[in-house]
């Protein structure tokens, strides 16, 4: 039972390594820049948001975390860098404060 434990946690982990690679590739590859800046600063927080819910999975709902797919996130990510690209969109920038 210990091994199934340990064995889930390195395959998560394997798992989340090579879903956040395989995202940046996406985003900047998509965007066409590394200067990107709000793909940076999407990758930093989803990847804080996917560590934190793998760990919990993996404490609370073990069954959950063999089960979870990212699959369907890929469009959200792509038609994000897509726009930026090729400017679909406009949002105006605005000062904080």
């Amino acid at each position: 039972m210990e091994n199934q434990k340990k064995d889930l946690g390195r395959r998560a982990t394997e798992a989340t390594v090579k879903f956040v690679a395989v995202l940046s590739v996406m985003i900047f590859v998509t965007a066409g820049s590394l200067s990107y800046w709000q793909g940076w600063l999407f990758l930093l927080n989803f990847c804080g948001w996917i560590i934190a819910t793998t760990a919990y999975l993996l404490k609370y709902d073990r069954a959950l975390l063999e089960q979870r797919l990212y699959v369907v996130l890929i469009a959200l990510f792509i038609g994000s860098a897509l726009d930026c690209r090729f400017g679909w969109s406009t949002v105006p920038k605005t000062s904080l404060g």
